[in-house]
Formats: C-alpha cells, structure tokens, sequence
C-alpha cells in the first residue's frame, strides 16, 4: 500500500498530517493550520466561540452581580445611617416615677444610759404606694454619724397600696463631727430584685434624741443679750459638727436672724435677732413664748427647741410689744 493510501504524511514533511476519519487525505487548500482537517478546525473554533461566549457571559453576570452588590450595600448604609440619625434626634427618656416606697422616722427613745455610742430604737413608718407588695429584709452599710444595729421585725411585709411600722435597734454617736443620718433600708421586689430606700427624717430624729445627753447636744446655747434693739445668741456645737442654722421661729412667728445661713462649727458664733415690726396678735393673746425653733441642717434638716428664758420677754416687751401708757 502506498503512504498515500495510508493518510501519512512524506518521511520527509516537517509536520504529521492528522489521518482522515475515511482514511482519505483532505483536499489541497482545505486543511487547516498546519494540515488539520477542516472538520477539526471547525470543531476548535465552535468549542472557542463557546469558551468565549462564557467569558462574556461570565463578565456580564459578574459584572451585574457587583453592581447589584454595591447597590445593595449602598442602600444598606444609607437606611444604617438614617436609623442612626433617627436614633440621634430621640426625645430625652421620660423622667423616672416618684419612688413608691417610703420610709420614716418617726420617734426614738433611748435604749439604756450608754453615752457613745448612744443606743436607742427609732419606730419607722414604711408606706408602699406601689401596685404590688414589698418586704423591708435589711439595711444598707452605715456611713455618718448613726448606724443600724438590727430590725424588728427582721422582715417586713408592706402591702401594696398600704403602710406597716418597724423598730429599728440603732447607735448614733453624738459628739462626733461626722454628719448625723442613719443609712438606707433594703427592700426585696415581688421580681426578687433589692434596692436600698432613703430613710427620711433620720436626721431630725437623731437630733432629738442628742439634746437628751449633756454636752453631746447638736447645738448649744452659751449666751443670751441684749444688744440695742437685737437680742444677741451665742452658740457653739460641742462636738464640732458642722452646722448651718438657716431659720428661727418663736412658735409660729418667723425671726428675722443675722446673718442667715450661717455655719456654726467647734468655736462660738453669734447670731443676732430682730424685733417683728409689729406685736403679733397671737403672742398678745396667748403672750410671749420663751422658747425658739432653730431649723438647722446637720447631714439632714432637724429642728431644736431652745429656751431663752425670761430674755425673750423682756426683748419682746421692750421693742415690738411696748405697753401701752396712758
């Protein structure tokens, strides 16, 4: 058999021509590079129109994604940042509710003749305003003048919408400088939850029961005199607690008293007061208290009752009170 007749290409030809599928050889200026047969140069270029066809599919797809990427994350961040400005222009929160709670001391007497500290029981008054009950179960650490030394009952129940009394077993130290105040109680919510309450009045109460001990009193009167038309008092604080005298009364007749505020601390300090500008009818129906009210502030506002003696008859009748003469 001839080479022709077997589809091989000359010993001597520089490339293989691919053997035809009938065993024929391609005809001249058919084949494709280099001597392919036209069918598989068809074929190469069908699978490369292909290939290329998914490129640009490919880039398009890929290209459509991004976009609808970015413009998913554009809008994204544009709804992120209005719900942040939103959040920016809130209005403030609404101010909390008035405290449902409330806790009050209401007396205190001594408990033995102890002098510092000195011991009592104060009742308290504990009032729940809220819609659900609540049990008073402690105290919270002491921090001024007073302490806590126990409660009775240990745990109270206060209903809702109701009011229950507690002694509370205490030491105050009277002639300390630190502030006088008892610390806060513990309540337990239904949700089990413990907060502390303020004990009110704690201040006034303690006051109170100091005045009972001599030369622990909060404030003490040294000196009453005349001075022209003023009635001057001098007054010092034993223990060198600072003090802040801000009104005085004599019953229900407010003072005029200078200077006001004033800070009394360890040493004397003077306080002068004024005549009323006119006898006040109650004092010439009922006459000329001796004793003053003196509302200071001591960790707390307190009052004290302080006698002036026949002093403050004799200031009264010589300024605004003068007897009428015939």
């Amino acid at each position: 058999m001839s080479k022709e007749v077997q589809g091989d290409a000359p010993a001597d030809a520089g490339t293989p021509t691919p053997a035809s599928p009938s065993g024929a050889s391609s005809p001249s200026g058919a084949s494709g590079p280099a001597g392919w047969p036209t069918r598989v140069v068809i074929g190469i270029r069908a699978r490369a129109d292909t290939w290329a066809g998914a490129g640009a599919w490919a880039r398009r797809t890929t290209s459509s994604s991004s976009r609808a990427v970015v413009s998913t994350l554009a809008v994204t961040a544009a709804a992120a940042g209005g719900w942040l400005a939103a959040g920016a222009w809130q209005p403030p929160a609404p101010t909390p509710a008035p405290e449902a709670v409330t806790a009050v001391a209401v007396e205190a007497r001594a408990d033995g003749s102890r002098p510092s500290p000195v011991r009592a029981r104060i009742r308290v008054s504990v009032a729940n305003a809220g819609s659900d009950p609540i049990s008073v179960v402690g105290f919270e650490p002491a921090g001024d003048g007073g302490f806590i030394a126990g409660l009775d009952p240990r745990r109270l129940l206060v209903p809702a919408g109701g009011s229950a009394d507690l002694q509370l077993q205490i030491g105050v130290r009277c002639n300390s400088p630190t502030p006088l105040g008892l610390p806060g109680l513990r309540i337990r919510r239904p949700d089990g939850g413990i907060r502390p309450v303020t004990l009110t009045g704690a201040a006034d109460t303690l006051a109170t029961l100091c005045t009972r001990w001599p030369g622990q009193e909060p404030l003490v009167l040294d000196q009453v005199r005349p001075d022209g038309n003023r009635l001057a008092l001098v007054v010092r604080v034993p223990g060198g607690r600072s003090t802040r005298i801000d009104a005085v009364h004599a019953g229900s007749v407010p003072l005029v008293v200078s200077p006001l505020p004033t800070t009394v601390d360890g040493g004397r300090t003077t306080i002068w007061l004024q005549p009323p500008a006119r006898c006040p009818v109650r004092w010439q129906v009922t006459g000329i208290p001796e004793q003053i009210t003196i509302r200071i502030e001591v960790g707390g506002p307190a009052e004290l009752t302080v006698s002036l003696g026949p002093a403050m008859a004799d200031w009264v009748l010589a300024t605004a009170c003068r007897p009428v003469t015939r």
